[in-house]
């Protein structure tokens, strides 16, 4: 039964419970209030639930979080993305208080670990390897292998899954994480998938304007995987036009205000502030690398400017789609061709960049400073001196 704004429900409630199932046992919310001004159950984790029993009929009420003031706002969703591909879980990933929140069960078990659930103490605890990741539920603070990690949002229960911040996901097993704004993604790369294990595959010397393939390349040896210099054209045109439109973007996007707070105030920004500390796990890395904050915003600006470029083309997963001409003229794509994309287009801005390919995903590598990264739609993940390629995988593209 759907929920009915014009139905008072408070008229046929006296004691009732909600309950969810995380783990295979039943997780009950311990009080449970009811606001009779809007007539929406909530219960102690600040969130309406969107199913409750009463009078044996099942309504369905909108899935909302309420804010400090009493009332009621849209919770963003959000995707999960891990090592490459879209992973949907029964609780999507969602958007708090600036900070994006995960399920902990699905992403830990997708990425290899083992979850177990105490209904007495609301802990939950998971393990891979000798890794042990334990934490209960209100509490700000986790233990991975006994030591204490503050988390920018206490871990809490919705729709029966329990949601963790993002970063915490990094810092506890080790994997690489990022937000992709651009696409309302939490990207999550596998530590096994990233962690270098072959030398860096010096690249040749080249200059610019060198033929390859019949191709003249502008930066390095890199044709972006087109067919001929006509491609070649067409794409650096596209290219160059998105970068003169670049500095329009806002940065920081729909967070401006905490992106200009934080980064006005780095490296004394507040610790408090929960917002500010989501734009330290997207700008940080950089900053701690000792790029300016103009540089930064720069960099933002243009991932941003590359991903708007590949939210434009529709979706072809079966491997044809590979170079930059198929991403941005005949707008069809996949992880090759949008790779290749954003290397032309962080090339022409003049930084060195470099795909690396494997695992059925294509990445893209920024340097900075001395550090490649990998940007994810105005974040940019890792920050190593030397890029190598994983186990079984290979440059799809040489650094320049």
């Amino acid at each position: 039964m759907k929920y009915d704004r014009n139905v008072n429900y408070s008229k046929r409630i006296k004691n009732f419970l909600v309950s969810t199932t995380l783990a295979s046992s039943l997780v009950t919310f311990g009080s449970v209030g009811f606001a009779s001004d809007s007539s929406e159950i909530i219960n102690e984790s600040s969130f309406i639930q969107d199913q409750v029993e009463i009078d044996g009929d099942m309504i369905n009420f909108p899935q909302t979080e309420v804010d400090s003031s009493g009332g009621a706002g849209a919770l963003a969703q959000a995707k999960v993305e891990i090592n490459g591909k879209i992973v949907n879980f029964s609780q999507p990933a969602v958007v708090k208080n600036g900070s994006t929140l995960v399920p902990l069960r699905g992403i830990f078990e997708a990425l290899g670990a083992k979850v177990d659930w105490n209904q007495a103490t609301q802990t939950v605890t998971g393990t891979k390897g000798d890794l042990t990741v334990k934490l209960t539920i209100g509490q700000k603070t986790a233990y991975v292998n006994g030591k204490a990690v503050q988390l920018a949002e206490p871990a809490q229960i919705l729709n029966g899954s329990t949601l963790v911040p993002l970063r915490f996901i990094g810092e506890s097993l080790g994997s690489q994480v990022s937000w992709d704004g651009a696409r309302q993604t939490a990207v999550i790369k596998d530590s096994s998938a990233v962690q270098p294990s072959t030398p860096v595959e010096k690249p040749k010397e080249t200059n610019d304007g060198k033929v390859v393939n019949g191709i003249k390349a502008n930066y390095g040896s890199h044709t972006y995987a087109v067919k001929n210099q006509k491609e070649y054209d067409q794409v650096m045109s596209i290219i160059d036009n998105a970068i003169d439109k670049a500095d329009s973007v806002t940065f920081g996007g729909r967070y401006a205000d905490a992106a200009e707070k934080y980064i006005n105030s780095y490296p004394n920004w507040d610790k408090t502030d929960k917002t500010q500390a989501g734009m330290d796990e997207v700008f940080g890395p950089l900053l701690k690398n000792g790029v300016s904050k103009e540089e930064v915003k720069w960099l933002y600006k243009l991932s941003v400017t590359a991903n708007t470029l590949s939210q434009q083309r529709e979706s072809g997963r079966d491997g044809s789609p590979r170079s930059a001409y198929d991403e941005l003229v005949n707008k069809v794509g996949d992880c090759d061709s949008a790779a290749q994309a954003h290397s032309a287009l962080f090339d022409a801005a003049g930084y060195s960049t470099a795909i690396v390919a494997g695992q059925n995903h294509a990445y893209v590598y920024v340097k900075v400073k001395g550090k490649w990264y990998s940007p994810q739609g105005g974040s940019f993940a890792g920050g190593v001196e030397n890029l190598t390629v994983p186990k079984g995988g290979w440059f799809l593209s040489n650094p320049t």
